[in-house]
């Protein structure tokens, strides 16, 4: 192989591989440094002349080394050796003209080593400290940057923050004005509605079954209004707590009996301990839960089904479970059920619905103390069972013996 191809060989291995070649910036920058480094080196012992002139005699290599701390600061390290080198070739070559054989003495080739050795050290250092001082005030302008760009943040979240609390105020607003002047005309179609449901048997059947949807209709829009203001509450952590003492009995009686007239081709049960205790809560808290867990049993029950509400005590207070016939629900979603505005998918095409009724009873069960929970019932259907804190009181006689209902059945 003759040295020509091997000189090429090396060549394209060094320039144009692409696993071993240098990218034309770094090499840029190579040239850049060595030329650098030379020039400062050149320069150094240009400058040494005259210190020799005013000294009158040489005073050695050592005043070299500023060049090549001056070649290495703007240059790098490449610089710096490049400065070393040429600055001690100059010197020698100059020493060699004029110094004759005292520039061949063993004392001044020591000389020159030693400031290879110095320059070369020098070099490494103060490129160190060129890298340190590059880097930090990078990272100081890293740091300036991410503080503006924080602080774009910061004033761009509060903007939001201060969108989002306008919007808020102006939606609770708004549902507060809805909620309380929807509440007397929604009275009105009601009363009058169930006035006319009275009378629906003496109406042809077109006229009476209108009516029925009248009283359906202003049922559903005033249980809707009922949760919209629950829900506004519970947003702002204002949900009053409730703690009166409540006879349980008579509630459910009046809830089931409500929900029965609404679904006549369903069948509605309970069945309620002798010696219920009374609990602690509130009427109106109670009636919206039970009004909203016996209208989830209707409309998701079977034809024909049965809903049932049990009502017993033990040790730890009292439940109240609503059971349905109805296609059951998913044990895994049994606590996302109660999440605001979640529909099941097993059941959302079942029934209409808006998401806020089982969030919105809940809300109330803890309320008073308690809370809800679901599950699937292993002979089919679903149970949703209410738990409730007994009334702590000295003397439940105050209030009367709690009213006990065997069976209530309405088809």
């Amino acid at each position: 192989m003759s040295f020509a191809r091997v000189r090429y060989g090396v060549a394209h291995m060094s320039w144009s591989n692409p696993r071993t070649s240098v990218p034309p910036e770094g090499r840029e920058r190579a040239v850049r440094a060595l030329v650098v480094g030379f020039s400062f080196g050149l320069i150094a012992v240009a400058g040494k002349l005259p210190i020799n002139a005013v000294a009158g005699g040489d005073v050695g290599l050592l005043p070299l080394v500023i060049g090549v701390g001056v070649a290495t600061w703007y240059g790098g390290r490449i610089a710096g050796v490049m400065a070393t080198a040429s600055s001690a070739v100059a010197d020698s070559w100059l020493q060699a003209l004029h110094g004759g054989a005292a520039a061949a003495a063993p004392q001044h080739w020591a000389g020159v080593f030693l400031y290879l050795v110095v320059g070369l050290a020098s070099a490494v250092v103060i490129d160190m400290l060129r890298v340190a001082r590059a880097t930090e005030a990078a990272e100081a302008v890293a740091r300036d940057r991410l503080n503006a760009a924080l602080a774009e943040r910061e004033a761009r979240l509060a903007e939001l923050l201060e969108q989002e609390r306008e919007a808020t105020l102006q939606r609770d607003a708004f549902v507060d004005i809805v909620s309380h002047e929807l509440r007397t005309p929604i009275t009105v179609v009601v009363a009058s509605a169930r006035l006319l449901s009275r009378d629906a048997d003496r109406l042809p059947s077109a006229d009476a079954a209108l009516v029925r949807e009248i009283e359906a209709g202003s049922d559903r829009l005033e249980r809707l209004v009922q949760d919209l203001v629950v829900l506004v509450r519970s947003e702002r952590g204002a949900v009053p707590e409730a703690d009166d003492p409540v006879r349980l009995a008579p509630v459910i009686a009046r809830a089931v009996a409500a929900e029965a007239a609404r679904w006549p081709e369903l069948t509605f049960t309970s069945l309620i301990d002798d010696a219920l205790p009374v609990v602690s809560g509130s009427e109106g808290y109670l009636e919206q839960v039970l009004g909203n867990l016996l209208s989830n049993a209707a409309k998701y029950n079977r034809p024909s089904g049965t809903v049932r509400v049990l009502a017993s005590a033990d040790a730890h207070g009292v439940s109240v479970r609503v059971q349905d016939d109805g296609p059951g629900i998913v044990d895994a979603e049994s606590d996302r059920l109660f999440d605001l505005y979640y529909r099941s998918g097993s059941t959302s095409g079942a029934a209409a619905g808006s998401g806020i009724g089982l969030y919105v009873s809940r809300q109330l069960a803890r309320a008073m103390g308690g809370d809800i929970r679901a599950r699937r019932r292993p002979e089919g259907g679903s149970e949703f069972e209410v738990r409730l804190r007994a009334y702590d009181v000295a003397d439940d006689e105050a209030f009367g013996t709690p009213v006990a209902v065997d069976m209530l059945q309405a088809s």
